[in-house]
């Protein structure tokens, strides 16, 4: 009977976790290394994508969270989604890293947040009581403006299977 009880409340619980998802009704637009601006709220209205935040160039533990997505799609075939990596870094940065890292911009674009614009509305951004600033790794999933999985952390995420299952459901 407990266990029932249990079961139940789980239920409940998850059933309002997911009524509560977030809803963003506007995003500043980033710029794609070739200098495209890209909405990512209009492009999620489409199709699923994962926006990842990371530091940029000069994190190798973010440089190496990038090659773990292009890993990712190598080894485990096709990404279920567009990857969208937002980071600080200006576009001639972002471009400069998609060339060196050989990155296919039809499946991950590096796109330059250049004065956290977009980091400050997902959260990414805290300022601290200190005066410092906190900078958070970001793993999302967004369709049709809604956050369906969200991961915040101090360290990237390197590890992406929940993700694109996730970001795959929603596919459907």
């Amino acid at each position: 009977m407990r266990f029932l009880v249990l079961v139940c409340a789980l239920i409940a619980f998850c059933t309002e976790a997911h009524a509560q998802q977030r809803t963003f009704e506007r995003l500043p637009v980033v710029v794609s290394a070739g200098g495209d601006t890209v909405d990512l709220l209009a492009v999620s209205e489409n199709r699923p994508i994962i926006l990842v935040r990371h530091l940029g160039a000069t994190c190798s533990h973010c440089v190496e969270q990038v090659r773990a997505l292009l890993r990712y799609h190598t080894v485990s075939g096709p990404l279920p989604c567009m990857v969208y990596a937002i980071s600080s870094d200006d576009v001639p940065t972002c471009d400069t890293m998609t060339r060196k890292l050989a990155i296919d911009t039809t499946t991950l674009r590096l796109c330059s947040d250049a004065d956290d614009a977009c980091a400050n509305v997902l959260g990414c951004v805290i300022a601290e009581k200190d005066g410092t600033i906190t900078d958070l790794h970001l793993v999302m999933v967004l369709h049709r403006r809604r956050v369906i999985f969200e991961h915040y952390s101090i360290t990237p995420l390197m590890s992406f299977g929940d993700v694109m299952q996730v970001a795959s459901s929603a596919k459907r």
